[in-house]
């Protein structure tokens, strides 16, 4: 066995050493594996005697001679993707499937590998991500905290760039700001949710526009969950709605004191 430009070639004594044995059986494709994942990473191909990283296992059921039928004796062989095409040809039924396969076997531990780089290189990074992320929902921070962490994709040099520079806007990226306007959205979500309930409440005294003003203060909910922040409009809006509807739950508290009244038994 030589190699040239990387690829394996046969000698013709090794052709002649191996002809019987392709003869004498019928081989199909079983499994391919990346050896670095296995206990033993040092798999050699059983055709060339050449270390494999990627490796195919392959079978060959023994051939009747008379009849050209499998028989049960069977021999499996670990083999390279260039001992494959070169032993059973390109053109054999599943080397086209265990080129497929060692394609996907290669990207896996291509994103491996980043993932293990990134996570030592990028380890401050990514903790700075990681709080921003979670207090903001910033979309384009967000993807490039998954690519650090997944490494499904290259992390590139303007990609690094572009999150440094938003590290350094302090305006609206700083975390101890960021958490402290956390604090005042939970505070004012907290605020509209028992709005929310009020209007739930008095629905039954409803003057036939609370389904449109709960349609606008849980709309209003949503947005602030989204969006981290109220506007102006908002604000003024869902002080008229709790305004009026402070009066509503005064009305239905007297309209329910002034029913039990009358209810009760005069002796």
């Amino acid at each position: 066995m030589t190699q040239s430009n990387g690829k394996s070639q046969l000698s013709k004594r090794w052709r002649a050493d191996i002809k019987d044995t392709i003869n004498e059986y019928n081989f199909k494709l079983e499994a391919t594996f990346d050896s670095i994942l296995t206990s033993n990473a040092r798999h050699k191909c059983e055709f060339c005697g050449q270390p494999l990283r990627y490796v195919a296992n392959i079978i060959g059921h023994l051939l009747n001679k008379t009849t050209g039928s499998a028989l049960p004796n069977n021999q499996f062989y670990k083999i390279g993707l260039d001992c494959l095409g070169l032993v059973l040809g390109t053109s054999w039924t599943g080397y086209n499937e265990a080129q497929r396969q060692i394609k996907v076997l290669k990207t896996e531990a291509a994103i491996r590998a980043r993932k293990e780089k990134y996570s030592e290189r990028y380890s401050k990074m990514i903790l700075w991500l990681k709080d921003v992320v979670e207090l903001t929902n910033n979309s384009f921070l967000s993807g490039m905290l998954k690519i650090l962490t997944t490494g499904n994709t290259v992390f590139s040099s303007k990609m690094e760039d572009a999150v440094k520079k938003c590290a350094r806007n302090k305006d609206k990226f700083d975390v101890t700001t960021l958490r402290k306007h956390r604090l005042r959205v939970q505070d004012i979500l907290a605020n509209i949710q028992g709005l929310i309930e009020m209007i739930k409440e008095g629905d039954v005294i409803s003057e036939g526009d609370t389904n449109n003003t709960l349609i606008f203060v849980e709309s209003v909910y949503k947005w602030v969950q989204d969006k981290n922040y109220i506007t102006e409009k908002q604000s003024a809006g869902l002080k008229k709605v709790r305004s009026r509807y402070v009066v509503k739950r005064e009305k239905w508290a007297s309209i329910n004191r002034e029913y039990k009244k009358r209810c009760e038994i005069p002796y």
